[in-house]
Formats: C-alpha cells, sequence, structure tokens
C-alpha cells in the first residue's frame, strides 16, 4: 500500500479479520467491492476459482493487481469502477459479494444493485454499525437474506472504534415439491 492509502492499522487483528470471513466463504465466484489493495481477495482466493475486486481508485487497483502477483493469484481480476457501476462489470449471482464501505455505508443504488445481482451470500465488513444496520436491514427486510453469523474485531483497543462482519445469506422462499 501507499502512504496515503486506507489499511487496517492494526497487524495483529489482520490475519483474524481475514480468517473469519475465509472459514465461512466458499464458492465458485466472488466479488470484493470497495476492495482497496486486495486484502480480502488475497485471504479467500483460494476458497473462489474466480473474482472481481471492484474499487473506484484507479491507484488502489493497481496496487491490487500488483498484490495478487506478488501473491502468485491470477484468479482475481482489479477492476478500477465506481461501486455503484457493479452491475455493469459482474456476472448475474456470484457467490459471494464482500463489502468493505468507508464509513458512510453503501449507498441506495449501491444496496439495490448488490440485492439484485443475487449473491448466495454476502459479507459485510463496517467500522460503522450504524449505517451496516440500515444496509443489513434492507438487505433482510426487502433482499430476502437473513443474518447467520457475526463478528467483532476490536482493532483500535481502548476507543470506541470496531469493525464488524455480518455474513448474510439468501433466504430460499421457493416452494418445496413433494
Amino acid at each position: 500500500v501507499g502512504g496515503a492509502d486506507f489499511f487496517q492499522g492494526n497487524r495483529f487483528l489482520l490475519e483474524p479479520m481475514a480468517a473469519w470471513p475465509a472459514s465461512r466463504c466458499r464458492g465458485t465466484t466472488m466479488v470484493d467491492l470497495y476492495g482497496g489493495s486486495g486484502f480480502f481477495s488475497i485471504m479467500l482466493s483460494g476458497s473462489f476459482n474466480k473474482g472481481w475486486l471492484i474499487e473506484a481508485d484507479r491507484n488502489m487497483t493497481k496496487r491490487a493487481e500488483v498484490n495478487f502477483r506478488l501473491n502468485g493469484i491470477d484468479t482475481i481480476r482489479a477492476l478500477a469502477s465506481p461501486a455503484e457501476s457493479i452491475e455493469r462489470h459482474l456476472p448475474r449471482r456470484p457467490d459471494v459479494i464482500i463489502v468493505d464501505p468507508p464509513r458512510p455505508g453503501l449507498t441506495r443504488q449501491v444496496r439495490e444493485a448488490v440485492a439484485r445481482s443475487g449473491p448466495q451470500s454476502i459479507c459485510y465488513v463496517s467500522c460503522n454499525c450504524a449505517t451496516q444496520s440500515r444496509d443489513c436491514g434492507f438487505l433482510v427486510k426487502k433482499a430476502g437474506y437473513t443474518i447467520i453469523a457475526t463478528a467483532l474485531i476490536d482493532c483500535y483497543p481502548n476507543t470506541h472504534h470496531t469493525e464488524s462482519i455480518v455474513l448474510l445469506e439468501k433466504t430460499d422462499h421457493s416452494p418445496r415439491s413433494g
């Protein structure tokens, strides 16, 4: 990462922060939305056949590409694009979408685009429990997801700042036969 880039600063908790979603998120396709320099993409790359990192900052996507090469990862493609354009770049129904948005959370447009893309699972990482709650409320009430697991990572001890992770899965509302 570069000196002006955002990166989680607590080096002691980086591995647990990555291990939690890595132990729960598997499938064929993955999307890392607000992917930055590739932290979650790299940590989860072994659990997916193909993936896309989407990041608005072109310099960060270049860093992600370098990080993928340094880690021998050729199955994830970094795309410089605003999150609001997610549907233009992705296949429908990826297995997992990881979102790690800035403090304001997902915009209405991104919430709706993520829901329309129809992933089986959404892993939502956030530094702001209020916006995460708002966004997860939409995904549960309007998009048919259920919260199945949560975690708190205290990246900044002795402050009120925590990272929270919520794993949501698509609820099956299809009629059952038999």
